[in-house]
């Protein structure tokens, strides 16, 4: 086997086949030939090679030897792990030159996974923010539980914001009624921005029994062709006005959320304390890994493959296009709806592609240049917890994954705690 560097991250494979080999090949070939094909005399599978090649020509066993061959070598080559294949391979024979009793050679180009150059990766500088909870923040936290589960009361006097607006409206486009812009007892929450940008802020002041006409553009971005950019009219009448009535905070509310070990207000306000401790801790450690990353990247010689590109952008753009297929939507419609155009879809997914092949990439070989020991017990609990992620038992688990994948995601694992274990943090 001889291994040629192309560029792109491509390499050329030649192969070799003796005689020998051929023979060998022919052999297995016919085995599998007779069983096929029907001679008078002979019961289907017993026709003898003599008689076959009589019939047929040894030559009509040609193709199947020679790729008996090439699925053989192929699979000597992939077991050497020298490389790792990332696209299809592409086989380069000429099957004219190929005679019985001669040695014959052929050849494979495939792109392969590239080698990140490694700059520095340890002893990066990145800035520290401050994790710290406020008690305005605790306090800001339970207001909000105190409003979910708090109720509407009917309020006197004029439609302020943060109210919730009980009206009729119908919208006209050129003085025409369009389709999907009536309703009646529709309720708002004057602020929340459910409607396009102008509708609640004009409800604003409105008194019950009062009518009004709003004039409103609808966002370049809207999911309605017929309405995208175009100026309208609502007609509005208010009949009711409500506003929100906190929860009271008594001991009885308190129990009634069932939160672990909480039942007085002082408890409440560590719980929040703690939660909101831990989400600042975990977005911080997110952000930290982040700039981490980015500079990774300017310290990273890699030139990825669009094969592997493609390969995870196809991947993303199908879990995307699943999610809209929940709503029974296709993947453009869905698209509209978020107020998101294909083009720029297709810009955010491809970068995101990038950035995760090139993080696998490079943490891999950080794992590989740092050698990190791999215990037989991580091993053993991360087919556990992958077991348990994926609701199979770990002895399936162990058949569906291989353990070099295993032992690749670990490697990853370590060299992620080695870049922030090492960071200097300013």
């Amino acid at each position: 086997m001889q291994i040629e560097n192309l560029k792109n991250n491509k390499i050329k494979v030649t192969f070799k086949v003796t005689k020998d080999e051929f023979e060998e090949g022919l052999n297995v070939a016919f085995e599998e030939n007779k069983k096929k094909v029907e001679i008078k005399g002979f019961r289907k599978g017993h026709v003898t090679r003599e008689i076959f090649e009589k019939k047929f020509g040894v030559k009509a066993l040609f193709q199947d030897a020679i790729y008996y061959w090439v699925e053989k070598k192929y699979q000597d080559f992939l077991e050497t792990k020298t490389h790792v294949p990332v696209s299809k391979p592409d086989l380069e024979i000429d099957d004219e030159k190929i005679e019985r009793g001669t040695d014959f050679e052929f050849s494979i180009n495939v792109t392969v996974r590239p080698e990140a150059k490694l700059g520095e990766y340890k002893g990066l500088k990145v800035k520290k923010a401050d994790t710290g909870v406020t008690d305005f923040e605790i306090e800001d936290s339970i207001a909000n539980l105190q409003k979910r589960d708090g109720k509407l009361v009917a309020k006197k006097g004029a439609l302020e914001l943060k109210d919730v607006a009980v009206f009729d409206y119908e919208g006209f486009l050129n003085g025409i009624p369009f389709e999907g812009g009536k309703a009646e007892n529709a309720e708002l929450e004057i602020g929340s921005g459910r409607f396009i940008p102008g509708f609640e802020e004009q409800m604003a002041g409105m008194k019950p029994g009062e009518e009004k006409e709003l004039s409103v553009t609808f966002p370049e971005q809207y999911h309605s062709e017929e309405l995208k950019g175009q100026s309208v009219v609502f007609k509005v009448k208010l009949h009711e006005i409500k506003t929100k009535v906190l929860a009271e905070l008594t001991e009885e509310y308190i129990a009634g959320l069932k939160i672990e070990n909480v039942k007085t207000k002082e408890e409440l306000e560590a719980h929040f304390r703690n939660k909101l401790e831990e989400n600042k801790k975990n977005a911080e450690e997110n952000r930290i890994f982040e700039d981490l990353l980015a500079l990774l990247f300017k310290n990273t010689k890699l030139d990825i493959p669009a094969e592997m590109l493609d390969r995870e952008e196809d991947y993303l753009k199908g879990n995307v296009t699943q999610q809209a297929k929940q709503y029974g939507l296709d993947l453009q419609t869905f698209l509209q709806y978020t107020g998101q155009t294909i083009e720029k879809f297709e810009l955010e997914v491809r970068s995101e592609a990038d950035k995760r092949v090139r993080t696998e990439l490079i943490l891999s070989a950080i794992a590989k240049n740092e050698k990190f020991e791999i215990s037989e017990e991580a091993v053993n609990a991360h087919y556990d917890n992958l077991a348990n992620v994926y609701g199979k038992s770990t002895s399936e688990i162990r058949k569906l994954i291989a353990r070099e994948d295993v032992l690749t995601d670990l490697g990853i694992q370590e060299a992620k705690k080695l870049l922030t274990d090492s960071a200097v943090y300013e």
